[in-house]
């Protein structure tokens, strides 16, 4: 009878495989496609059956060896990883982008207030009646565009443009009819 180890609580079955052996020594392991024996030239040690062999076939290796470095991982990983992972904004950074977004939308209402305002001087004719509503219109929608925009044209740049671009629609976009009472 074999005595129980200790550690059995703390293992999974199948532990006890060679292939999951961390301890051994060297970095670069080359596996052949159709080949159930491991070539090894570093630590790893690894083979790869083919679905061949595994139904009791055996044929000659279609490609060559692939040589894998087991310390890092290949280049396109990382460069596939290096391209999907984004910057990501500091908090004040968050706040600030928020208080400015408010802001916007504050402006927008401001101008859709002004819109309605029955004394407005709306065109007589069709045309001018069109020209007026499209830019009270463009007006309303001003604040959320020019944010949009600046957020989209500075994604790549420097945080201090971001700002100064959102501290130049804060001053271009003000709602003067509003504040006036006009």
């Amino acid at each position: 009878m074999t005595e129980p180890r200790d550690e059995d609580a703390l293992s999974w079955a199948g532990d006890d495989d060679p292939t999951l052996d961390a301890s051994a020594s060297g970095d670069r392991t080359t596996l052949e496609p159709a080949s159930q024996e491991p070539i090894t030239r570093g630590r790893a040690t690894a083979a790869v059956p083919s679905a061949a062999e595994s139904a009791g076939q055996v044929e000659e290796p279609l490609a060559p060896p692939v040589e894998v470095d087991v310390a890092k991982p290949t280049d396109r990983v990382t460069d596939e990883a290096a391209a999907g992972e984004r910057e990501q904004m500091s908090s004040v950074m968050l706040v600030t982008l928020g208080i400015f977004g408010g802001v916007f939308l504050l402006y927008s209402v401001g101008w859709l207030i002004s819109a309605f305002r029955p004394d407005a001087a709306v065109p007589s004719d069709a045309v001018g009646r069109f020209m007026f509503d499209l830019g009270q219109g463009l007006a309303v929608a001003a604040g959320p565009v020019w944010m949009a925009a600046t957020l989209w044209l500075t994604r790549g740049g420097r945080p201090v443009v971001r700002i100064a671009m959102l501290l130049l629609g804060v001053v271009l976009i003000l709602p003067w009819p509003f504040l006036r009472g006009v």
